[in-house]
């Protein structure tokens, strides 16, 4: 990603980096009414665009310098994507073309990021830049937030869509969707409809695009969230036969010491990414078969306990993503300890007969446990009448904080440790 030094940025979302506000070289006329977002028009002002669309081809090539192909062969991605704001600009031209464009605020987007690449590839052809050329670079920008929609009309008599005119994206540009639908239900569920004409209508676009999915609460990786109910074999054909070329999914963001089976789902996630023809409980089961041991079968009839409730909850709940003592009852997250405390009886023996073996197992076990002892507190600690006693609430404690002390979970927000909460008590 280029940023305003040319250097590459870790951040996804970065007009403001190749175009910042204050800095002298940047116009009035490439900002949004609101001023957080670019106008992809420069506000009707067709000297000042091609100011601008100069100004951020400009910026990808710095970049290509800094890395030529030869130390850098691989960096051929590069994004020029909308902040992280569901503003955008309204100026007249920007109105306009966006009823032109089937009501989508991204024709002006692909405009855009169509023109820039052509000057890139000018300037990659120019027999002085030869290091720096990259045959496959690829030219990203976001349908996100409030933009997701492709500029395209569907015919109902063809069931196809077709791009609206001037709205055909150029070869090296592709779209990048991060949108929603129930990504905890399958892609074919109609709940998913919607979803599915967005991903739909992109792939009339371009034969190659990205996808930036949302199975997990990223503010709450504690939560369960039944992913491979959407993350399964069926998603991965269909996002192969549309043409689908990356994929990732934000709950994967959280860091590496995940409770709520975050781990059996990123290695499902994997291995069907890269064989669209693999099952998906197959794979389910081999993660708790290695993972567990003996006790496989038992985390295995916790995961599957969890699944089902949280399809219950997911009916209902309008506030998904919290604990509530609605959707987790007290006997309801006894019955899941219940779980754990049979696993961890299953691989007993192994403190005699292999004490690392049994460190190993008794960590993945009770790292499992922590969404429902977190949501004991997260309910049920605040009440003044809770359906357990004070010493319950000392036990469940001395349960939850040995593990919340070997690891780092966010909780509530990314500023809230768990072992702030069980601090208060």
């Amino acid at each position: 990603q280029a940023s305003s030094s040319g250097k590459p940025s870790a951040r996804i979302h970065n007009v403001m980096e190749y175009c910042p506000p204050d800095h002298p070289d940047c116009e009035p006329e490439w900002f949004s009414d609101g001023g957080n977002q670019l106008c992809y028009n420069a506000r009707g002002d067709e000297e000042s665009l091609l100011r601008l669309k100069d100004y951020c081809a400009r910026k990808i090539c710095n970049s290509l310098e800094i890395f030529p192909r030869a130390s850098a062969p691989f960096m051929n991605k590069v994004t020029l994507t909308i902040e992280d704001f569901t503003t955008h600009c309204n100026c007249n031209t920007c109105a306009t073309q966006m009823k032109e464009d089937a009501n989508s605020r991204c024709g002006a987007i692909i405009r855009f990021c169509n023109d820039v690449r052509a000057i890139v590839d000018d300037w990659m052809a120019q027999p002085e830049n030869e290091p720096y050329r990259r045959d496959t670079l690829e030219l990203v920008f976001f349908a996100y937030s409030a933009i997701p929609n492709a500029p395209a009309f569907y015919d109902e008599e063809t069931d196809t869509w077709e791009a609206a005119p001037n709205c055909e994206m150029a070869d090296g540009v592709d779209v990048y969707l991060a949108s929603g639908g129930d990504q905890n239900r399958g892609i074919y569920h109609e709940r998913n409809q919607a979803y599915r004409n967005q991903v739909d209508s992109w792939s009339s676009l371009t034969d190659i695009f990205w996808i930036w999915a949302y199975t997990g609460y990223h503010r709450n990786s504690t939560y369960f969230t039944d992913s491979l109910s959407f993350m399964n074999t069926d998603l991965f054909q269909y996002y192969a036969i549309k043409g689908v070329d990356y994929f990732f999914d934000e709950k994967n963001d959280t860091g590496t010491n995940t409770t709520a089976f975050k781990k059996l789902e990123t290695y499902v996630e994997f291995k069907l990414a890269w064989d669209t023809t693999r099952e998906t409980g197959k794979y389910i089961d081999k993660f708790f078969n290695a993972m567990y041991k003996e006790a496989g079968d038992t985390m295995k009839e916790l995961y599957f306990d969890l699944k089902t409730h949280y399809q219950s909850v997911n009916d209902w709940a309008t506030n998904a993503g919290s604990f509530t003592p609605k959707q987790y009852p007290y006997p309801v997250l006894l019955r899941f300890i219940g779980h754990i405390d049979k696993a961890l009886s299953e691989i007993e023996h192994y403190q005699v007969s292999d004490p690392d073996m049994y460190d190993v197992l008794k960590d993945r076990i009770e790292v499992e446990s922590v969404t429902f002892l977190y949501a004991i507190f997260n309910i049920y600690g605040p009440q003044v009448t809770r359906p357990f006693s004070d010493e319950d609430l000392k036990m469940w404690k001395s349960r939850l904080k040995p593990i919340a002390d070997r690891y780092v979970f966010s909780s509530a927000s990314y500023l809230s440790p768990i072992n702030g909460v069980l601090d208060s008590y």
